[in-house]
């Protein structure tokens, strides 16, 4: 089955993920139990940005010849950053309906969004994919055909600095010691090798166990102040990420026969992306 197919039912759950998140602002916070309601929802539910950056890098790390690298370009901006600025343009009609206001106000609204305000709010991954998708062609010939040694390399020397960082980062202790690949910029990396590390049935029984610890460990630490970089650059927020998304992969295949096909992300992004707009509108 090819991978476009396979992962559909990754992608689905990040869509679904992304959707049910921005449901918990509903959630009554002034309980103990609806405190650890939208912890654990949180824990397991902001796993969406890994995964979307998972399935970003298993589709665009690949080998584009030198004479097709406007044709991916082109097809990028197509496919990813003109609907974005849809998106955007809308958005900003949403902002400003209240108050009339000129057709020249609401194109600097829109642009001042585009350049960067909209940054600091629910598209910020556009922005952070958009640099890994320019960097993409360069970085197929270190990450598209990673050995199996390498790659697992790569996977524990990340977890362990991620590790570090978010123990200095809780203790309020000063870690310096950058890693080029820090962030989303990870799994956007391991995304052509994640099936791969863990296609052994050894490796995915470790991951059924360490999955579910890993969103049980996130949510204890976060219920008790390890709040800083818990839903995004911790290794327990790494490890569900993986799980989630090789468990989809696995429980999804059956569905997918008689599901979308070939070029389903591609379609899926703009839904992924007008989510949290619609979200804002349903509530």
């Amino acid at each position: 089955m090819a991978a476009s197919e396979t992962s559909v039912a990754a992608t689905a759950a990040a869509m679904v993920f992304v959707a049910v998140v921005h449901s918990f602002m509903v959630v009554d916070t002034s309980v103990r139990a609806g405190v650890i309601t939208e912890v654990a929802g949180q824990s397991l539910l902001f796993t969406a940005n890994a995964l979307f950056f998972l399935l970003s890098g298993r589709f665009n790390i690949r080998d584009v010849p030198e004479e097709e690298l406007g044709n991916y370009y082109l097809k990028k901006f197509r496919g990813v950053i003109l609907p974005a600025l849809v998106i955007f343009f809308v958005r900003a009609l949403y902002d400003l309906h209240a108050d009339p206001v000129s057709l020249r106000h609401v194109l600097g609204y829109f642009i001042r969004g585009s350049l960067g305000q909209y940054s600091g709010m629910e598209y910020w991954f556009i922005f952070s994919l958009a640099k890994l998708l320019l960097a993409a062609p360069f970085l197929a010939p270190a990450f598209a055909h990673l050995s199996p040694r390498r790659a697992k390399a790569f996977l524990g020397i990340g977890l362990v600095w991620f590790a570090a960082l978010f123990v200095c980062n809780n203790m309020g202790i000063d870690f310096s010691w950058d890693f080029l690949f820090s962030g989303f910029v990870f799994p956007f990396c391991l995304g052509p090798c994640i099936e791969e590390l863990f296609a052994g049935k050894r490796a995915r029984r470790v991951l059924v166990i360490v999955a579910p610890l890993s969103w049980m460990a996130t949510t204890y630490l976060v219920l008790h102040g390890w709040r800083t970089g818990a839903f995004d650059s911790s290794p327990f927020y790494m490890l569900l990420s993986f799980g989630i998304y090789i468990g989809a992969l696995s429980w999804g295949v059956t569905l997918l026969r008689a599901g979308p096909s070939m070029g389903a992300w591609d379609r899926s992004f703009p839904l992924l992306l007008g989510t949290p707009l619609r979200c804002i509108w349903f509530t």
